[in-house]
C-alpha cells in the first residue's frame, strides 16, 4: 500500500497494512459454546436414563426377567445415535445444503406413503411406522431432520429479505 502524497518524480514510502490484535474473549466464547451444548445434552441423556431406570423396573422384571432391559435397550440406541451424531457433525455443512429440498421432498413422500395400507403398519390405531426388515422407521423423524435442514436451506438463501415479513416469516412457517 502506497501512502502519502509524493511530488512529482518521487516515491512515498510502502507502509504495511497494521493489522487487529487477536480478540481472545470471542475466541474462548466460540470454545465453550459447544461445550456448554455438549454437555447440556449429556446432561439431558444421563437424566433420562436416571428417570428410565426409575419407572421401569418392575415391568422390564415382569416381562423379560431383567430390572435393567430397558435401560441397556436405551443405553444401546443412545450409543448408536451419538455415534450417528459425531458422523454427521464432521460432514461439512456445505454438503447438506444441496441435499435439503430433496430430503424434505422424501420425508413429505414417506409420510404421505405411510398411510397407504400395506404400506404402514398399524401401532396403537395410528399408522405412523414402516417395518423394513428387523427395524421399524418413523418417517416424522425423518420430517423433523429435513424440515430444519431445508428452513436453513432457505434462510440462507433468502438471507437479504429476512426482515421483509412475507419472504421472512410467512414462507417458512408455510414450510
Amino acid at each position: 500500500i502506497w501512502i502519502g502524497v509524493a511530488e512529482p518524480g518521487r516515491r512515498t514510502k510502502r507502509v504495511r497494512p497494521r493489522q487487529a490484535p487477536p480478540v481472545r474473549g470471542a475466541a474462548i466464547r466460540m470454545w465453550k459454546t459447544p461445550v456448554v451444548l455438549i454437555f447440556l445434552v449429556f446432561l439431558l441423556l444421563a437424566l433420562g436414563i436416571v428417570m428410565l431406570a426409575s419407572t421401569s423396573g418392575i415391568k422390564a422384571d415382569a416381562i423379560y426377567g431383567d430390572p435393567n432391559f430397558f435401560v441397556k435397550r436405551q443405553g444401546l440406541w443412545m450409543g448408536i445415535a451419538l455415534a450417528a451424531g459425531a458422523l454427521a457433525a464432521r460432514i461439512p455443512y456445505r454438503l447438506w445444503r444441496p441435499a435439503a429440498p430433496l430430503l424434505l421432498g422424501l420425508a413429505l413422500a414417506l409420510l404421505a406413503a405411510v398411510l397407504v395400507p400395506g404400506l404402514g403398519v398399524k401401532i396403537g390405531g395410528a399408522r405412523r411406522w414402516f417395518h423394513v426388515g428387523g427395524f421399524s422407521f418413523q418417517p416424522s423423524e425423518l420430517a423433523k431432520f429435513s424440515l430444519l435442514l431445508a428452513l436453513a436451506w432457505w434462510m440462507a438463501r433468502e438471507k437479504w429479505h429476512i426482515g421483509e415479513f412475507r419472504r421472512g416469516a410467512v414462507l417458512p412457517m408455510v414450510m
